[in-house]
C-alpha cells in the first residue's frame, strides 16, 4: 500500500509541477509581446522548458526504482485476475448447462433465439469482460 501511496504523490506533485509551466510559458510570451524586458541571462523560455525536463526526469528518477519492483507483481496479479474470469466462465457454463437440462420443460436451440454465454466471446480477452455493459446483451 505504501508503494503505490508513494506512486500517487510523486505522480500528483509532477502533475502539478508541470501544469504550472505552460501558463508561465503564455506570461512570458505576452510580457514579450508587450515590450517588457527580463533581467536573465538565459532566455526564460529556454529556462523553462530545461526546468520542465529537469522534473520529469526527478520524478521517473523517483519511480523508476518502485515501479521496476512492482511490475512484477502486478503482472502476476493481472494473471490470477484472468485465471479467475475463466474460471468464473467455466463454472457459469457448467451450472448453465445443468440448469438446462433439469429444466421442467425442454427448448431446442433452434425453436428460439436463446442469447448465447457471453464468456465465450471473451475467452481470448478476458479483460474485455469489464467493458461490458447493459446496452452490449441482446434482449429476448
Amino acid at each position: 500500500m505504501e508503494v503505490m501511496i508513494h506512486l500517487r504523490d510523486v505522480r500528483m506533485v509532477t502533475g502539478g509541477a508541470l501544469g504550472t509551466i505552460e501558463p508561465l510559458k503564455q506570461q512570458i510570451t505576452l510580457l514579450r509581446k508587450h515590450g517588457v524586458q527580463m533581467k536573465s541571462s538565459v532566455d526564460p523560455l529556454v529556462e523553462l522548458e530545461m526546468v520542465k525536463n529537469a522534473i520529469k526526469e526527478n520524478s521517473e528518477r523517483a519511480l523508476g526504482a518502485v515501479k521496476a519492483k512492482i511490475l512484477p507483481i502486478q503482472k502476476n496479479e493481472a494473471e490470477n485476475i484472468k485465471e479467475a474470469v475463466r474460471n468464473h466462465c467455466v463454472k457459469v457454463e457448467e451450472f448453465r448447462k445443468t440448469f438446462r437440462e433439469n429444466l421442467p420443460y425442454h427448448i431446442s436451440e433452434t425453436e428460439h433465439n436463446v442469447p448465447k454465454y457471453y464468456c465465450k466471446n471473451f475467452k481470448d480477452r478476458p479483460e474485455q469482460i469489464h467493458d461490458m455493459d447493459e446496452a452490449t446483451f441482446k434482449k429476448n
